[in-house]
């Protein structure tokens, strides 16, 4: 009997680390994944989407073998490993490693170690929050890296329940605490769901559940909704982002313009941002930058539109951006788009790098009368 126990304790254990959350950081960021490809942990080992990590990092995937045998390739690297088994070769050499591949919903996972040989700084996380013991990952604290939040170059502490916390590549933070620093008014309606954050004349109206928000006339989307953790109310940072401006920051203090009338249409040199007439939307990530392309500025679709409020469906090679009462619709491979039913041209067709999709900046050009800009500081 203590026998039949000890194996079923070991066999629990090892369920539990096979579903245990991983996050994976690269050069000093959290990599994006699908919901299908997120990261995860079995028996210690980490393990990643093999398709989305190879395309993320620039790495080419091939198969052979009726998809068989993986074969990654940069530069004058090259990875072959037939799944199932305990080793590959890298360069023609043999390495072994503790486990095998494993496929999930369709989905080919391959060990972290794997990708190490193409790029350095690489390496996974436990997602903070995680205890086990019930065969899955803990709901009441989903998180990964703890963020560092800044209001005026001042860093802000938070302990206990109320740390904030990065899930999926957003980052959420405690409401009431958060605007007890920042010197935001938090206003409530009798049934409690109903909320209004007051900074600086400023008035930004969030309706618990919801994806979205308004600052005055402006709808704002959000990827995820706020959500109460051991009694505690987060909510992404983006609510503050829009609403405070440069004077408050994630993982950096940022610079505080000179002149108060510039707060919200300032940007730190180098940063791309989206703009609705003078006013500062929302900054661009690193990995989502704009460029040019044969003369042509472009930038990240889905980012753009979430930044002014829109958003964006996908169908197939059809994309449709929805923003106020406008609508453009977008089929891929195509130097033009149909707005609000009128065809318009662009100087050049959409392109994909790393995942995200690139559009000639021009395709929002009917948005918001016309005051659209995406410029660098």
């Amino acid at each position: 009997m203590k026998t039949v126990a000890c194996f079923a304790l070991a066999l629990a254990t090892n369920l539990v680390l096979a579903q245990e959350e991983a996050v994976v950081i690269h050069q000093g960021r959290e990599m994006r994944f699908s919901n299908e490809a997120r990261p995860f942990y079995r028996n210690g080992v980490p393990f990643v989407g093999a398709r989305e990590t190879a395309r993320t990092l620039g790495i080419r995937l091939d198969t052979e073998r009726d998809g068989y045998r993986i074969i990654l390739e940069r530069d004058r690297n090259r990875l072959v490993y037939d799944q199932g088994r305990r080793d590959y070769t890298i360069n023609d050499r043999n390495r072994s490693m503790r486990e095998p591949s494993q496929t999930r919903s369709g989905v080919l996972f391959l060990p972290l170690e794997m990708f190490t040989h193409f790029t350095s700084d690489l390496r996974a996380e436990r997602a903070r929050g995680w205890q086990g013991g019930d065969n899955t990952i803990n709901p009441g604290r989903p998180a990964s890296r703890e963020p560092v939040l800044y209001y005026r170059r001042d860093r802000l502490d938070f302990s206990g329940r109320e740390r904030p916390y990065v899930r999926r590549n957003v980052t959420f933070v405690p409401l009431r605490a958060t605007a007890d620093r920042t010197r935001v008014r938090v206003e409530r309606s009798r049934d409690g769901q109903q909320l209004t954050l007051i900074y600086d004349g400023r008035r930004l109206d969030y309706r618990q559940g919801d994806r979205h928000f308004t600052i005055g006339r402006s709808r704002h989307g959000m990827d995820a909704p706020g959500e109460e953790v051991d009694g505690v109310l987060f909510v992404p940072s983006r609510m503050f982002e829009q609403l405070i401006g440069p004077e408050f920051g994630i993982d950096r203090p940022n610079t505080i313009p000179s002149r108060p009338e510039d707060r919200f249409d300032y940007l730190e040199r180098g940063v791309w941002g989206v703009f609705a007439g003078s006013r500062l939307q929302a900054r661009l990530p690193a990995n989502e930058e704009p460029y040019s392309s044969g003369g042509v500025l472009m930038v990240p679709l889905h980012s753009v539109a979430q930044a002014l409020g829109g958003r964006v469906t996908r169908s197939g090679d059809r994309f449709t951006i929805t923003l106020g009462g406008d609508r453009a619709i977008y089929e891929r491979g195509d130097r033009g788009y149909t707005f609000n039913g009128r065809y318009r041209g662009l100087g050049r067709e959409s392109e994909e790098r790393s995942g995200i999709v690139f559009v000639p900046v021009q395709m929002f050009g009917g948005f918001l009368n016309g005051e659209v800009a995406v410029r660098r500081g």
